[in-house]
């Protein structure tokens, strides 16, 4: 397996030299379809965009639907590929995915039991995401198994428990992906809109946030807006210094929000992954920096 900087190397040359970059999205559910959406939503004729699952005619149907939404938004100009009959059960059936895709991306958004949340069951009974873990890490250790004995150089990416699921895979030293997508991501926006209401700060975007925790307590915040009395690593500046008298009790309140629990959730961590990607991109285009936060990278615990 190669390191992160040998695949952004390489990737940095086909983008140089114009070539399509290949994005695999693995399991086109709410998740996979919001970020085919957004792929889209770039209009980038360099991207080609590959959904794979087992249902061939079930995936079409929701590609057809974004092409056609996309189309009259003016911004179909990806092209997108159906790759079914893929189980993700089976190492050897995702080995022939990738052969035949070789993709530059890959975005492992399956679920093992599609539409299920895990929390909206752990949080109502016990805050015990460990128990998760398993269900979760299953389909992930068959890509990333797939993807070593392949030999693909693809940027990998995961949507599921990252925190846990990245360091298990490679504590039994396995292949794992490089980056993960979830929980901590959708703490800065909430973070953000406090800052801007308290000091009255316009554009979102000048608001810098650098967050450090575990997938615990970014679930703890969100939904109960504290941290169990732990105090984490957090600097928040907009351009001109750093905010050093915040009240950090107050914050994590205002991260508590409304939301709603079905799978419009799903926008967020779908964002995240859009995020990874698209920072990688721009920043190889515009010889740019580009902060994100990732559950998991390098296989730590926490993000």
């Amino acid at each position: 397996m190669k390191t992160l900087n040998e695949k952004l190397n390489l990737l940095k040359i086909k983008i140089d030299g114009g070539e399509k970059i290949t994005i695999a999205i693995f399991g086109l559910g709410s998740v996979g379809c919001y970020l085919l959406d957004y792929l889209v939503s770039l209009a980038d004729p360099q991207l080609k965009l590959v959904v794979v699952g087992r249902n061939a005619e079930k995936m079409q149907q929701d590609v057809n639907i974004i092409k056609t939404a996309a189309t009259i938004r003016r911004q179909m100009r990806s092209e997108i590929v159906v790759e079914g009959g893929c189980d993700f059960k089976d190492v050897a059936s995702i080995e022939a995915a990738l052969k035949k895709t070789q993709p530059d991306f890959i975005v492992n958004s399956s679920r093992l039991f599609a539409g299920l949340k895990y929390g909206t069951i752990s949080w109502s009974n016990l805050r015990a995401y460990g128990i998760w873990t398993p269900m979760s890490v299953l389909l992930g250790k068959n890509i990333m198994e797939a993807y070593e004995k392949t030999g693909c150089n693809a940027i990998s990416i995961n949507t599921s428990y990252s925190d846990a699921v990245i360091p298990w895979l490679k504590s039994a030293g396995m292949a794992y992906f490089d980056f993960g997508s979830g929980n901590l991501n959708h703490l800065i926006p909430r973070m953000k809109f406090y800052v801007a209401e308290k000091y009255g700060i316009k554009n979102l975007n000048d608001i810098d946030i650098t967050l450090v925790a575990s997938h615990f307590h970014d679930v703890v915040i969100s939904k109960e807006g504290q941290a169990e009395g732990v105090e984490l690593p957090i600097k928040i500046s907009n351009g001109g210094g750093y905010f050093t008298s915040l009240n950090t009790a107050e914050l994590l309140k205002a991260c508590s929000i409304a939301m709603p629990t079905d799978q419009k959730r799903n926008m967020m961590n779908a964002s995240s992954n859009f995020d990874i990607i698209n920072s990688i991109i721009s920043s190889i285009r515009e010889n740019k920096k580009y902060k994100i936060h990732s559950p998991g990278v390098e296989g730590h615990i926490g993000g």
